[in-house]
C-alpha cells in the first residue's frame, strides 16, 4: 500500500481527536514501514492516549506554572513551607511522575530512543545538544530544565527525535503543572524538577500567587507580603485618596505619546481644582503622585517625569 492508502484506512480503523497528529508521528517515526498490524496497533495506542490526555487536561485542578499571557517579571519562591506542606508537596510530585510517566508517548519515547532506561545528567545534556539533531535558525527550540535550575534552549530540526521530544515536552506542559524545560528533563531523566506549590510573580504590574490546595493562608499571605513589599520599595502603607485622585488627574492630561504640561504647571491646574485640598510645591505634588504610580502600578514613572 502507499502513504495515501495506508491513512485512509487507518482513519477509518481508529477514532481519534487528533488524527493529523497521530499520522504525523506515524510517518516521523518510520512506523510506515512495519507490517499492517503492529502499525494499526500502534495508531489505536495513540488515538486511546489521545483522548486520556484530553480527559486528564480539561479535569486538571492544581496549580499551573506560568499560566500567564506576558512574561512574569519576577519570580519569587517562599523560603521555606511547614513540615504538612513540605509532605504534601513531595507526595504531590511523586503522583505528577507517575501520572507522567505512565503516558505512553513517553513510554514510546524512552523504548525507542533511551533504550527503556533513563539518563542522568551529563548525559541528558549531552542528548538534547547532539549536533546530528539540531538546526541554526529553526523555529522549533526544545528547551531543557537542568538540576542547576538553568533552561537550556535548542534549535532542533524538524521530524528529528529532539524534535519528538519537544513535542511530547509541550503536550505534558499543557496538561500538568510543568514548564516545557521540566517536562523534557522528565522525560530523560525521569527526575521532577519543579516541585513549587507556592510561588509569585509579578507581570503587567500585578502580583500573582498560585497555590496548592494544601497550602495554608498564612504562607499565601506571607509570600504576597514579600512581592508586595519588593514591588513597592518596602512601602506597604495605604495610598491617600488624594494621591490617587492626583494620579488620575495627571493621567487625564497626558497624551497618547507620553506628553503632560510640566510639574508646576500641574501644581497650578490642581490647586484651582481642588482648593480644599491643595499642594504646598512641586516636589510634594511629584512625591505624591509617584507613590500613587508605584501602588497602582507595581513600578516607578518614567525617568523623565
Amino acid at each position: 500500500m502507499d502513504e495515501h492508502e495506508i491513512r485512509r484506512r487507518l482513519e477509518r480503523e481508529i477514532s481519534a481527536p487528533d488524527f493529523a497528529s497521530i499520522w504525523e508521528y506515524l510517518v516521523n517515526e518510520g512506523w510506515l514501514t512495519e507490517p499492517w498490524d503492529d502499525l494499526l496497533h500502534q495508531a489505536k495506542l495513540l488515538a486511546r492516549l489521545q483522548r486520556q490526555t484530553l480527559q486528564r487536561a480539561s479535569s486538571y485542578t492544581g496549580p499551573r506554572p506560568g499560566r500567564v499571557s506576558q512574561v512574569p517579571e519576577e519570580v519569587e519562591e517562599p523560603a521555606d513551607l511547614t513540615p504538612y506542606e513540605a509532605r504534601a508537596a513531595r507526595a504531590y510530585s511523586h503522583y505528577l511522575a507517575l501520572q507522567a510517566g505512565r503516558r505512553l508517548d513517553v513510554q514510546l519515547f524512552r523504548r525507542r530512543y533511551l533504550r527503556g532506561g533513563l539518563l542522568g545528567e551529563e548525559e541528558a545534556l549531552r542528548f538534547i545538544n547532539d549536533a546530528a539533531y539540531r538546526q541554526a535558525g529553526s523555529t522549533c527550540v526544545l528547551e531543557f530544565l537542568d538540576g542547576e535550575g538553568k533552561t537550556h534552549r535548542v534549535e532542533v530540526q524538524r521530524r528529528s527525535r529532539l524534535d519528538r521530544l519537544r513535542k511530547i515536552s509541550l503536550d505534558l506542559a499543557r496538561s500538568l503543572p510543568w514548564s516545557p524545560g521540566g517536562a523534557a528533563a522528565f522525560v530523560l531523566t525521569g527526575e521532577v524538577r519543579e516541585n513549587s506549590p507556592l510561588f509569585g510573580y509579578v507581570v503587567g504590574g500585578r502580583l500573582v500567587v498560585e497555590a496548592g490546595p494544601w497550602i495554608s493562608s498564612r504562607s499565601v499571605s506571607a509570600l504576597h507580603h514579600r512581592l508586595q513589599r519588593r514591588v513597592r520599595g518596602g512601602d506597604n502603607r495605604p495610598v491617600s485618596s488624594r494621591a490617587l485622585e492626583l494620579f488620575v488627574f495627571v493621567e487625564e492630561r497626558t497624551n497618547q505619546r507620553g506628553e503632560r504640561p510640566s510639574w508646576g504647571e500641574l501644581l497650578q491646574m490642581w490647586n484651582a481644582a481642588h482648593p480644599e485640598q491643595p499642594f504646598s510645591d512641586r516636589a510634594a505634588l511629584m512625591r505624591s503622585y509617584r507613590r500613587a504610580h508605584r501602588a497602582l502600578l507595581g513600578k516607578e514613572p518614567p525617568r523623565a517625569w
